[in-house]
């Protein structure tokens, strides 16, 4: 991803304890997933965000505003869903599938040019860097 402005290192947002507990959970699943990895002295480094969602449970999210801020913004324009449909009806296929991608996000790797500028920072476990693309990156298509 293209970036304009110079690099920027925030300092960690502060985390209650139970939020820390939480966040060390979701870190550790995601290190054994393949979606983050420790950090190698990145010149960029966004702030870790625990959100409470309405069953009371933390969601792990980044504050990326500053880099989307910085973030030159890829448009990719999604097919009219009626087309493709047609599209299907005019093959001669007899099995479809569907993909359950449970997180939706996650799912495409990143370069190492752009898995350094997503480096999220905590107060308690150091820096660690997207190995694919996050939630909340202006170009990562939420």
């Amino acid at each position: 991803m293209e970036t304009k402005g110079d690099p920027f290192r925030m300092r960690p947002y502060r985390l209650s304890p139970p939020m820390r507990k939480e966040l060390d959970r979701q870190i550790d699943q995601m290190i054994e997933a393949g979606i983050v990895a420790e950090s190698d002295n990145s010149l960029f480094a966004s702030p870790v965000v625990m959100v409470k969602k309405s069953n009371r449970e933390y969601r792990f999210c980044v504050d990326y505003s500053r880099l989307n801020m910085q973030t030159t913004t890829l448009y990719h324009e999604l097919p009219c869903v009626q087309d493709v449909v047609d599209l299907i009806s005019q093959t001669k296929s007899t099995v479809y599938s569907v993909l359950d991608l449970r997180g939706a996000y996650f799912q495409l790797p990143l370069t190492e040019e752009s898995a350094i500028k997503t480096t999220f920072v905590t107060p308690h476990r150091g820096s660690l860097k997207f190995l694919r693309c996050p939630m909340g990156w202006s170009s990562s298509g939420y």
